[in-house]
């Protein structure tokens, strides 16, 4: 937002260590991390740690993970704060996380999209181009 102080991060780090000489399958995990700061009232951390299992043909991917997730965030207080009582709070909350997607390759075109589950279910459509 133009005009606002906000500023964020994220990180992910995946690495397979495992493929399979006979079938098309992979097993990754994936360690991810970020944040946001909002006007430093609001600030949220999200860290997690992912197994993931891929089955890949020539243009199709159909991969599935499970892992955990954790999230910390901090509601300033005092005066112009967030929280009612004028402290700052500091709230977490951990939870499983499981995730299945499907991504297609075009020529260089990547296409996928993926179902996430932590408390809620979020979707995505995710499109990449390689080069």
């Amino acid at each position: 937002l133009q005009g606002e102080s906000i500023a964020g991060f994220g990180v992910s780090l995946r690495w397979t260590f495992y493929e399979s000489p006979y079938i098309p399958l992979a097993l990754a995990t994936n360690i991810y991390g970020g944040g946001v700061n909002i006007q430093s009232k609001l600030s949220s951390q999200t860290t997690g740690v992912d197994l993931l299992c891929t089955m890949a043909m020539e243009d199709l991917a159909l991969y599935f993970g499970v892992g955990q997730a954790k999230v910390v965030g901090v509601f300033t207080g005092g005066t112009g704060g967030l929280t009612d009582n004028g402290e700052t709070t500091k709230e977490g909350l951990s939870s499983s996380h499981s995730l299945f997607g499907l991504a297609f390759q075009l020529s260089k075109m990547q296409i996928a999209f993926q179902v996430d589950r932590y408390v809620d279910p979020t979707y995505g459509l995710k499109v990449g181009l390689r080069y």
